[in-house]
């Protein structure tokens, strides 16, 4: 992964790495019910 470039990866024992981008909205249902991060806010 590039230095500049805006990324998180998710990991979890049940599925496969997903790398979200900018335009992703990150969510974790199973944890914590109707959160959600744009991480377009995350990085602003």
């Amino acid at each position: 992964m590039a230095r500049n470039k805006r990324a998180v990866h998710v990991l979890s024992p049940s599925q496969p790495r997903q790398e979200l981008t900018v335009a992703d909205t990150l969510r974790f249902p199973e944890v914590l019910p109707g959160f959600e991060l744009p991480l377009a806010e995350l990085f602003a």
